[in-house]
């Protein structure tokens, strides 16, 4: 009996006696988790030109390109888009983290980096191929 009578006993001294003794407009309290700040990784915003260096080939290696090749990303309000790869349906979006990082997929397609200042690291990954990235930051204008 005291397995019952013990939580109901700690249920009524947290949380029945104190809405009691606040009223009868008293709410209950809100234990929703706090609101994270969406705008963190707008410091990354801007155009970004990087190189790819292929790491590793695998299964249908023709779908990786050459040994090293050039791409543009974007990052609008915190929002990383990347036409990766358009004849193979390869395109990332999504938010970039106030710290910088990053992880996105594109069905089987991963691509995940970090920002840092006016450069930013990646790798890209799926069964065909690996390929290491580095971006910088275009001049605004």
């Amino acid at each position: 009996m005291w397995t019952f009578i013990r939580p109901l006993c700690i249920w009524l001294c947290l949380w029945a006696v104190p809405l009691a003794a606040r009223g009868n407009d008293a709410q209950p309290p809100s234990f929703a988790p706090p609101v994270l700040a969406q705008a963190g990784g707008a410091a990354f915003d801007g155009t970004w030109d990087g190189r790819g260096t292929l790491v590793s080939v695998g299964g249908r290696g023709t779908d990786c390109g050459g040994p090293s090749i050039g791409h543009r990303l974007t990052v609008n309000n915190g929002q990383l888009t990347i036409e990766y790869s358009p004849p193979n349906g390869i395109r990332f979006a999504g938010p970039v983290a106030a710290d910088g990082r990053f992880d996105l997929y594109s069905g089987p397609s991963h691509f995940a980096g970090q920002f840092a200042g006016g450069t930013m690291t990646a790798t890209f990954r799926n069964r065909s191929c690996e390929r290491n990235w580095r971006f910088r930051r275009q001049a605004a204008g």
